[in-house]
């Protein structure tokens, strides 16, 4: 286990055990944080140490992260409750990546949406409004916030705790935490709600959901919201069930000490359009991007922490006969304004288009010969929609991120064996073969499931109505 690893989560459970006096209606407020939010880059780094709190001296293992949970979230546990054929399903909107027609699968007889807006019903679905449940309590905020105060003061050797950002996260969200939580007892004692689905444990609405269900016996489902890469986002297991991709996922939590029956392989509703979708005109893709439909085309799905990369990649790429490039951003990387070096290329190189939602992400993936992508789901949905690709895995990135490794001699750790690999994809029917043998492996190893919003709703009728 990393060192970093192993500090972050023997900080994050002394956190909630120094912490634990702040129960707010018997859940521990420190249980509710996103704690590696509260870790500035000088408190991080000063975890990358063995000796870091002495922690060294402690006995901890990966298989143990979720067993040492448990000593906060088993308490909160109560039996389930019987089955009731009025009982209703309970989505929150936020983190759950639907699209319009994943939720008009759902009967609105036996569902409801929860959101931060007011609205009757969105797509049929009976609407919750948060507006409606929630009430201020200053008071009893501010009682919590002197409390923790008083602990921080205590604390002041503490190489994390006594960091003023580090408390100051922290006291900036127990209002929100205290508001939450009355708002969910508030939401669930007024529903008839048999089971709830949510997009994420890692938002705070989303685990006070799961973690208030646990103490009214209301069971919980979670999505996967995308690759795991940060595990601090993925744990721990609060939800009653995590709804993962495929045996890549399952594996994973049960490394780190999640039950093998608390895991169910079926995917992501959000998936489904790829299976069921019209075939894309590719001519006519490409002639609105001013692009030629006679040459290759090589799709490059950007991400923050690898655009010198892309743009370097794009920039030897482009010069391949009978290539052409279409570069489409991270939406961070949009918000932030950092896409100056992949607008240069596409104004030096006719070859080369940059895209941001001009036209949806699987048409452009269509109309591609090949897709690069480094840590994305982009390069799952390549794959699921059959096109060639290459991962890009960086050598010296943080810390290893292993999702794609079994695609073997498609993952490469340097520009150069990312150029080679795309030149020698894009001309040989035989590597050509070669490739598409291991993304049927990988498919059928980490992402069986055609049909997830039929295997979700059938797992959840053992639940809900």
């Amino acid at each position: 286990m990393e060192v970093y690893l192993r500090n972050y989560w023997l900080l994050n459970l002394e956190f909630i055990d120094v912490f634990s006096a702040l129960t707010y209606k018997n859940i521990p407020l420190p249980l509710l944080s996103n704690f590696y939010h509260y870790l500035d880059q000088p408190l991080q780094e000063k975890m990358q140490s063995a000796d870091f709190c002495q922690y060294s001296a402690q006995t901890f293992k990966e298989e143990e992260i979720q067993h040492r949970f448990e000593k906060w979230l088993s308490p909160l546990r109560k039996p389930l409750r019987a089955k009731n054929k009025q009982g209703k399903l309970l989505m929150n909107f936020d983190y759950l990546r639907f699209t319009e027609e994943n939720y008009r699968k759902f009967s609105p007889e036996t569902t409801m949406l929860l959101t931060r807006w007011r609205m009757k019903e969105l797509y049929t679905i009976p609407v919750i409004s948060m507006l409606d449940h929630t009430r201020n309590a200053p008071g009893i905020a501010q009682a919590f916030i002197a409390k923790a105060k008083a602990i921080f003061a205590a604390q002041k050797q503490h190489p994390a705790f006594s960091n003023e950002a580090f408390q100051t996260a922290f006291l900036r969200d127990i209002p929100r935490m205290i508001e939450k939580i009355d708002m969910v007892y508030a939401v669930l004692t007024n529903n008839p709600i048999q089971a709830i689905l949510v997009g994420t444990t890692e938002e705070l609405t989303s685990r006070i959901l799961t973690i208030i269900g646990h103490t009214l016996g209301i069971p919980s489902f979670c999505l996967q919201h995308g690759l795991i890469l940060g595990e601090e986002a993925y744990l721990p297991a609060f939800a009653s069930y995590y709804v993962v991709y495929g045996q890549y996922e399952k594996e994973w939590y049960k490394s780190r000490g999640v039950p093998d029956k608390q895991i169910v392989i079926a995917g992501h509703p959000r998936y489904d359009e790829i299976f069921t979708m019209s075939p894309v005109d590719r001519k006519q893709v490409l002639e609105s991007l001013n692009l030629n439909p006679s040459k290759k085309t090589v799709f490059m799905a950007t991400q923050p922490n690898s655009s010198s990369f892309f743009a370097e990649m794009a920039n030897t790429v482009v010069k391949l006969p009978n290539i052409q490039i279409i570069m489409k951003p991270h939406p961070w990387e949009k918000a932030k304004n950092r896409t100056q070096a992949y607008l240069a290329l596409a104004n030096k190189y006719r070859q080369i288009q940059y895209v941001t939602t001009e036209v949806p992400l699987y048409s452009l993936i269509s109309a591609s010969d090949l897709v690069v992508v480094a840590n994305s789901t982009v390069g799952l949905e390549a794959m699921l929609l059959d096109k060639l690709l290459v991962i890009y895995k960086s050598p010296t990135a943080n810390r290893d991120y292993p999702y794609y490794d079994s695609l073997g001699n498609l993952v490469k750790s340097t520009p150069k064996l990312v150029h080679e690999t795309i030149r020698t994809l894009l001309f040989s029917p035989t590597q050509q073969n070669d490739a598409r043998q291991n993304r049927n492996q990988f498919i059928q190893n980490n992402y069986p499931t055609q049909n997830s919003i039929s295997a979700l709703q059938n797992f959840l009728k053992e639940y809900v109505g």
